[in-house]
């Protein structure tokens, strides 16, 4: 699936994105269903993961409506970027470290997921670029 086309369906501007995401080429990115297993190791917590170029998306949420999906995706891009910026090693490294490094200060899962740098600069350049969304 293409992420261009699923921004405008939902409302959100291909443009308004790619202009912001530099360091990325959108026509590179492929959104793909996750398969079973990595649902399955997912639990229903998560939607989505991006590496490299490549976002898997939970297959109910790519049957949701647009507007729903668009947030997702522009988060995800936002990710993609980071994955661009970091390299594989050090994008790894920062979001482990950011989330173990939670534990160990008590976090829950949730709360250490939420403060992971990585997820805090995703969200916070999503909101700039579609508006606020809930929880991702």
């Amino acid at each position: 699936m293409n992420p261009r086309t699923l921004l405008a369906a939902s409302g959100i501007s291909p443009e308004h994105v790619v202009s912001a995401l530099t360091a990325i080429d959108i026509e590179e990115i492929v959104i793909r269903p996750a398969p079973s297993w990595l649902v399955k190791l997912w639990g229903k917590a998560v939607s989505a993961m991006t590496l490299r170029t490549t976002v898997y998306v939970r297959a109910d949420l790519l049957e949701a409506a647009p507007s729903l999906l668009g947030p997702l995706i522009v988060h995800e891009l936002v990710h993609a970027q980071q994955w661009a910026r970091l390299g594989g090693f050090r994008f790894l490294w920062e979001y482990l470290a950011g989330y173990f490094g939670g534990r160990l200060t008590g976090l829950s899962h949730q709360e250490a997921y939420r403060a992971i740098p990585i997820e805090v600069e995703a969200r916070e350049i999503a909101n700039q670029l579609q508006g606020p969304v809930g929880p991702l």
